[in-house]
């Protein structure tokens, strides 16, 4: 069967490639999947821009593997791999659910936004996902030691639980370091989360981007991932932290210490409270020390000094 000349320009597009995705954000990019069209289109309007009118072979294979003149936004890969994923819906993102007021009444609700539906082959699918686990799962994947060992930065992630697949991806810009990309999805017998990593110069896919993604996963999938504070959580929060940290060294600090610091006084002290337990009451909000350090500091103990530490 002949495929036409822009089969896999169609192929890129029907995968939401070169046109926005419909996300509720200004300013967003469409991308850029080249065609010997638009190439002869650009040099005849501004030659000396692009001085470049042919189209060859080898321009095929940069459009097959992303390369050359191909443009794409993180967001654009992500829903790439979430049409694949899902059997082949491409959905418009959104960013929010609903909006409430005050009181918790319902005033928009944003749904589900389809955009197109692809037709994708059952055997070409199944094939190519056997390989995107492969990337993953397999010893000669270029991300088995992001998800299967902490030698190179890598995580254990609990495979055999929640299967994933994914592809590294390491992007070549002249006169610039390598860009890293990682896309992920998962688990692939039902896919819920698609997650894309792109870092700007940081090297190989399956050094940078890859160990990211396979963190991030890893939280998603044991429910780790902490919902967004409000205006108000993020105020109590940040009021809270000195005394979160006084706290905590007071709590590692030997018992004589411990005793030492306490501070009896049946006055009233206005503004936030810290109680024993190690929660700070500021205003109507309760702050839990233990969770807001751990949260912020990866090494809670090198709060502790080692003088005080010591005794």
């Amino acid at each position: 069967e002949r495929h036409s000349d822009t089969a896999i320009q169609n192929a890129a597009m029907d995968y939401g490639l070169g046109f926005e995705t419909g996300v509720q954000l200004p300013f967003e990019k469409s991308g850029h999947i080249p065609t010997a069209e638009i190439r002869e289109k650009r040099n005849r309007e501004n030659p000396e821009i692009f001085p470049n009118a042919g189209w060859f072979p080898g321009d095929n294979v940069n459009v097959a593997v992303g390369q050359g003149e191909v443009l794409a936004t993180p967001l654009q890969l992500a829903n790439a791999y979430a049409v694949f994923a899902n059997g082949g819906t491409l959905w418009a993102p959104n960013i929010a659910k609903k909006i409430v007021n005050r009181e918790q009444e319902v005033l928009h609700e944003f749904g589900a936004r389809n955009i197109a539906q692809i037709e994708i082959d059952p055997a070409f699918r199944n094939r190519v996902l056997k390989g995107l686990m492969g990337v993953v799962s397999d010893v000669e994947g270029t991300a088995f030691e992001a998800f299967n060992t902490v030698v190179t930065d890598g995580i254990f992630f609990p495979l055999d639980l929640y299967p994933l697949a994914g592809k590294t991806g390491t992007a070549e810009v002249r006169g610039k370091a390598d860009t890293s990309l990682f896309v992920s999805f998962g688990p692939t017998q039902e896919p819920s989360y698609v997650v894309a990593a792109v870092l700007e110069e940081a090297g190989f896919g399956s050094r940078v981007a890859a160990p990211l993604v396979a963190r991030v996963m890893k939280k998603v999938f044991e429910e780790r991932v902490l919902t967004a504070p409000t205006i108000s959580e993020r105020y109590a929060r940040s009021t809270a932290l000195p005394l979160c940290i006084d706290w905590f060294v007071w709590k590692s600090s030997d018992t004589l210490q411990r005793l030492e610091s306490i501070e009896i006084s049946e006055e009233s002290i206005p503004g936030p409270s810290l109680e024993a337990d190690g929660t700070v009451r500021v205003r109507e909000a309760v702050v839990d020390c233990g969770e807001l350090v751990e949260s912020l500091f990866m090494n809670p103990e090198e709060l502790v000094r080692p003088e005080e530490n010591n005794g």
